[in-house]
């Protein structure tokens, strides 16, 4: 039986149980304010990520660890980050690209399973995450993105997501995902996104799931 493990979910939607995998994670920060050291805090957007997928992934395997006999989990039973590697540079289309390259070079084994950035996907003239992202992606995957959207949306928990114009898609085995900057937005949609993600990364590397 499938139960929403994550309490952050909005409650019209429950995110299907992502498969028991380890998988690298990078995590993109386009700004040019961070990219210069003009925030006092430092980039707040990277970390946001950071710390959202892995409270979401201590919570499943925390609920996976009640759900099984004392003394039985083992690690492959469990969501693992194994990688994770960031990163900051300027809302400039040839530095977004050139890290999302070497991030998911296919012929690298290297290659991070999933690449998550932040900023750049409104519509002021310097935000051009998405348009960088499009053109070095070899598969979209336009729907991720909208489902998110609409759940955001729908239930009232972000209602100014629709202003987001974040992509999705493959290059090579590696799935590249665009969230906003606001560290709030973050920690609202990845509830929805990273189970869904998962699954497509878990495909990717032929790995079953339930």
């Amino acid at each position: 039986m499938q139960l929403n493990n994550n309490a952050n979910a909005p409650s019209s939607f429950v995110p299907p149980i992502p498969p028991k995998i380890s998988f690298s994670l990078g995590v993109l920060t386009v700004s040019d304010r961070a990219f210069s050291g003009n925030y006092d805090t430092g980039d707040l957007s990277g970390p946001a990520v950071i710390e959202t997928i892995q409270s979401i992934l201590n919570n499943y395997n925390s609920n996976n660890d009640n759900d099984n006999t004392p003394g039985t989990t083992s690690p492959s039973t469990t969501l693992k980050m194994k990688i994770i590697e960031t990163a900051i540079v300027q809302d400039e289309i040839k530095m977004i690209q050139d890290k999302l390259i070497s991030w998911s070079n296919d012929d690298d084994d290297d290659a991070i399973d999933l690449i998550v950035t932040t900023g750049g996907t409104g519509f002021s003239p310097r935000d051009v995450t998405p348009e960088a992202t499009t053109e070095i992606l070899e598969r979209k995957c336009d729907g991720l993105m909208s489902f998110c959207t609409l759940q955001c949306v729908s239930s009232q928990i972000q209602p100014l997501a629709s202003l987001s114009r974040g992509t999705a898609g493959v290059r090579g085995r590696t799935l590249i995902v665009n969230l906003p900057g606001n560290p709030y937005a973050i920690k609202e949609i990845l509830p929805i996104l990273l189970p869904l993600s998962l699954h497509a990364v878990a495909d990717m590397k032929k790995i079953e799931t339930i």
